[in-house]
């Protein structure tokens, strides 16, 4: 498991029962899940990294209205376009 940070100073420590009970405001508790990334990311930021990680690996989005009967042969080009580069890229120069 990952290393977590240090947590922050109690907001006031308390003693029950012979045990010491550190009490944090949520806003620290907040504060704290950011820096140890606990807090889950929304649906806009991971779509937005998943478009960072195309656009570093050279992708281009392509947006084109055509009519449904043309769609499946798009698709079909668009595929034999990516075995065509990926034998190209396997292939020494």
């Amino acid at each position: 498991m990952d290393k977590f940070p240090p947590l922050p100073p109690p907001d006031r420590t308390m003693w029950q029962y012979g045990k010491q009970i550190d009490h944090y405001t949520a806003d620290q508790m907040q504060a704290y899940a950011r820096s140890a990334n606990m807090i889950a990311k929304t649906g806009a930021q991971r779509v937005k990294e998943a478009e960072a990680r195309k656009r570093a690996a050279g992708l281009v989005r392509v947006c084109v209205w055509l009519h449904p009967d043309d769609a499946a042969a798009l698709r079909e080009h668009a595929a034999k376009l990516a075995r065509k580069r990926e034998k190209q890229q396997k292939e020494p120069k």
